[in-house]
């Protein structure tokens, strides 16, 4: 983080004086800007100044000083740049008492060196070891080209809930915020859901699979044999998570029993390398502008909007995977903007 100042200090009398004993050696403007960085304008401004008999003394400054030393705000900024998540209120017990400061200053303070407060975007929490998986599976398939990731089907379970959690942004009025017609409705976990799975090909080939309340062993097996099989020819590779109903015994034994092969060692903690994620966050959009009042008819919602997913759409995802797995090595293993 580049931490600077876009405040301009005052030209002290001996630089002023200086500018003019290079202005009467015959220097340049230009030089004498580059000889003592102060900029060429000023020693234009100051040399006039001279020239017609003003005084060199600087004025006194209209409105209030500054309360922060530069020093106190080197103090905020190091802080700052230490832990971003601290609020301006947090940062004012850094500032000596004898200096009555709000936290509108810090404010200000934090927006001249381009400090700006964000919502903080959300990711997964990766461990160390989350991260050397991520980033040894990242760095073993960067080869991949675009065809042999035509040949990859994506599949993933995603839980879409009544309401969504996501934020909407709302046009209203000054003082209609608490106005039934500018709320978000919100419910205890989300009121009901519906627990799918899906998966894609490189082709533009997408299936959709309603799944019981929780999937196990059994119910996943089920998925294989009834949506998996039918997708799969002699060149596709399956790509599956680690969840435990996708790796106990018996579902491996299926997996073995029709020799579907598995794309290996699917780092944890990994959306952002999946594609398929892209998609079940365009649905889980489309779906939070309407108002389903049953379990039946969020599916039938979310069967429309699954079939209303565009091939291109799918193109496109496969087309970034060689990108997203550039950026996972770049990111050392970290997060990506995927």
């Amino acid at each position: 983080m580049k931490l600077f100042f876009l405040e301009m200090g005052k030209i002290e009398r001996s630089q002023k004086i200086l500018i003019i004993e290079f202005m009467q050696s015959g220097c340049s403007l230009r030089e004498v800007s580059r000889t003592l960085g102060i900029a060429r304008t000023t020693v234009r401004n100051i040399w006039q100044k001279y020239l017609q008999g003003l005084p060199l003394e600087n004025r006194n400054s209209s409105g209030r000083p500054r309360i922060l030393s530069k020093r106190d705000e080197r103090r905020i900024l190091v802080k700052i740049k230490k832990n971003p998540f601290l609020s301006a209120k947090e940062l004012l017990e850094f500032i000596p008492d004898d200096k009555h400061v709000c936290a509108g200053t810090i404010r200000y303070l934090l927006r001249r060196n381009n400090l700006f407060s964000h919502r903080a975007a959300r990711k997964p929490l990766l461990s160390d070891v989350n991260r050397r998986k991520r980033l040894a599976w990242c760095k073993s398939y960067k080869s991949w080209d675009a065809t042999q990731w035509k040949n990859v089907i994506f599949s993933d379970e995603c839980r879409v809930e009544q309401y969504s959690k996501r934020r909407m942004l709302v046009r209203r009025q000054s003082g209609q915020r608490n106005m039934h017609q500018f709320v978000t409705k919100t419910v205890k976990y989300g009121g009901f859901s519906v627990m799918v799975w899906g998966a894609i090909k490189g082709d533009g080939t997408k299936v959709l699979y309603r799944c019981p309340t929780i999937l196990n062993s059994e119910g996943y097996m089920q998925i294989i044999e009834g949506s998996l099989l039918p997708m799969l020819d002699s060149n596709s590779v399956f790509m599956q998570d680690g969840a435990p109903c996708h790796t106990s015994k018996a579902t491996m034994s299926v997996i073995d029993k029709h020799k579907v092969c598995i794309l290996s060692d699917w780092p944890p903690q990994s959306p952002d390398i999946n594609i398929i994620e892209n998609l079940w966050a365009k649905v889980k959009k489309n779906i939070s502008r309407k108002h389903p009042v049953n379990k039946n008819e969020l599916w039938e919602l979310l069967k429309l909007e699954w079939d209303n997913i565009d091939t291109t759409d799918i193109l496109q995802l496969y087309a970034s995977i060689p990108r997203r797995l550039h950026d996972v090595i770049k990111a050392k293993g970290l997060h990506t903007k995927y």
